[in-house]
């Protein structure tokens, strides 16, 4: 009950727009997302799209980042058309969410509908229909896949196994980031099964990853074939270029390549600074708070408060900045946490929304 109804009132006024209107802003990228996914269906091209509708008469071929979607933008669709497509693409995302905090909740001994509701109305989430990436949502694949692997090493069962498989193929259909968080996350869980817990059924994790990278080698190699112009392109070895600096005013959740010190942190009634369309990697005060307290009470969960701060450390991208100004020591500008990721990724795809590890 809590995943299929608390989305209609997190998306509120969603309910009532019907087939008409599109829950985002109209400067934003949310159109964009809408042809793609429209383009993919009728061109019935999951994921390499050709078409002259654009650049006449040569056209143009891209990649579909996130044909994970396609199956709620395609029932939306012939249900009322591309702006119903896309709304129903928001709500299932979002119930999604909530079913992965459902069985990761479950998985380790909390309250599901908690862990639900927790997920679903996680502040970078409640943010995304704004920006309208679509392709955001996906980072629902990633929790049901860490739930599956927990499953998975507790009990051995080969369905959970499969869920494994399935999630983690899922999550890079969903987009490049989901496919980098997964290969994070499950591959934390895998190492500590192969050398700490049971290296057999760590072994068969690394069978299920392995699938699932056999089963996105399509969309793997449509990714590498972009042009240099595209989004997510090679640049090449190295951190991405800057522009001359200046204070960032939107801070919360406006800058290039992460989050503000700030903005993973401390409430925007604090600081202030937010953006017009923010992506922001706010935890949530209260989230953090019980969760310290949770911490406190079961000393067995302090794996989870580490994996999450590793990821929001993530969020801050590859330069540090506080209320909007750069952290400069030594006369240059502090690289962040994922500085060293960027740099190893630079040569397969441009990593600049480091913010959505958040």
């Amino acid at each position: 009950m809590v995943v299929f109804f608390v989305p209609l009132l997190l998306l509120w006024p969603l309910p009532l727009l019907g087939s008409g209107v599109v829950l985002s802003r109209s400067d934003q990228e949310a159109s964009t997302h809408i042809w793609g996914l429209w383009l993919a269906l009728h061109e019935r091209s999951p994921w390499s799209i050709h078409t002259d509708r654009v650049n006449y008469p040569e056209g143009f071929t891209w990649s579909l980042i996130d044909p994970a979607n396609l199956p709620s933008f395609t029932l939306g669709f012939g249900l009322g058309g591309p702006a119903l497509g896309y709304n129903l693409t928001l709500y299932f995302g979002f119930v999604l969410l909530g079913l992965a905090g459902w069985a990761l909740g479950r998985e380790v001994g909390g309250s599901p509908w908690l862990a639900a509701l927790t997920a679903a109305a996680c502040p970078a989430m409640m943010s995304m229909p704004a920006r309208g990436m679509t392709e955001e949502l996906g980072v629902a694949w990633v929790g049901l896949g860490l739930a599956a692997a927990l499953a998975f090493r507790r009990t051995g069962a080969p369905r959970s196994g499969l869920m494994v498989m399935l999630c983690a193929m899922m999550s890079a259909y969903s987009g490049p980031y989901n496919g980098l968080w997964c290969a994070l996350l499950l591959g934390s869980v895998t190492v500590w099964t192969v050398f700490v817990l049971h290296r057999g059924r760590g072994l068969r994790l690394i069978g299920a990853g392995l699938g699932a990278v056999l089963f996105s080698l399509p969309l793997l190699w449509s990714w590498a074939g972009r042009g240099a112009a595209q989004p997510g392109a090679a640049q090449g070895w190295g951190l991405p270029s800057l522009p001359s600096w200046s204070p960032v005013t939107a801070y919360r959740g406006g800058l290039l390549y992460g989050a503000d010190l700030l903005d993973v942190f401390v409430p925007v009634v604090v600081t202030g600074g937010e953006a017009v369309a923010s992506h922001t990697a706010y935890l949530g005060v209260v989230t953090a708070f019980v969760a310290m307290v949770v911490v406190w009470r079961r000393r067995s969960m302090w794996p989870w408060a580490a994996g999450a701060l590793v990821m929001a450390l993530l969020s801050l991208g590859p330069y540090l900045f506080f209320a909007g100004r750069p952290v400069v020591a030594s006369g240059g500008i502090r690289t962040g946490p994922a500085a060293a990721l960027t740099i190893l990724l630079s040569t397969t795809f441009l990593v600049t929304r480091w913010y959505r590890a958040g």
